[in-house]
């Protein structure tokens, strides 16, 4: 629903945040094409949000990856100062807790404040008064509040932080719970 939203709802282009290894950054639009990607990742996919509107640029800069034990030469990753980053967390088994565990999904963007005490060591973003950061900020906030209504508000321990949590990862999480507490130690499903 929230990829349906983004690709249906709003004029945002949907980019990788880093590419596959060995290849070039894609766009996505599709929710097919995203979900492939995502299942691909291993623990989070990143991708990042970008208008036209927002103003700024999208650039796309090449890391070189030597040595690299895979045998992979470069990805690609996404910047600008002014996108609005998604990060898909995916169930990955924890080697130090020896159990499955769900990384967590964010929304963020940059701040203008951000942006323009960062501008000095990384120019080569450009200049961040080239965004709109209202727009930025107002098209965040609307993925954001998406986010909530659709998800399980859930408050986390003695910190007393809130959660928001979509129903599939909520089950999930309570399912490996009871496995926990009735003597499975992998918390597997």
């Amino acid at each position: 629903m929230i990829l349906d939203y983004i690709l249906n709802e709003t004029d945002l282009r949907i980019y990788d945040g880093y590419s596959a290894h060995d290849r070039e950054i894609m766009m996505y639009d599709s929710t097919e094409s995203i979900e492939r990607k995502i299942d691909a990742e291993v623990r989070m996919a990143t991708f990042a949000l970008y208008s036209e509107r927002l103003g700024g640029r999208l650039d796309t800069r090449r890391i070189d990856l030597n040595p690299n034990p895979e045998g992979h030469k470069f990805r690609y990753v996404t910047e600008g100062w002014g996108l609005i980053h998604l990060h898909f967390g995916k169930v990955f088994y924890n080697k130090h807790t020896q159990r499955e565990q769900l990384e967590h999904s964010v929304i963020n963007h940059n701040s203008e404040t951000r942006a323009r005490n960062w501008y000095p060591t990384i120019p080569n973003l450009g200049d961040p008064d080239l965004w709109d950061w209202k727009a930025v900020g107002r098209e965040s906030r609307k993925i954001e509040n998406m986010i909530k209504k659709l998800s399980i508000k859930e408050n986390m321990g003695a910190t007393r932080l809130v959660h928001f949590i979509m129903p599939g990862a909520h089950t999930y999480l309570k399912t490996c719970a009871k496995n926990r507490a009735a003597g499975d130690g992998t918390g597997k499903i």
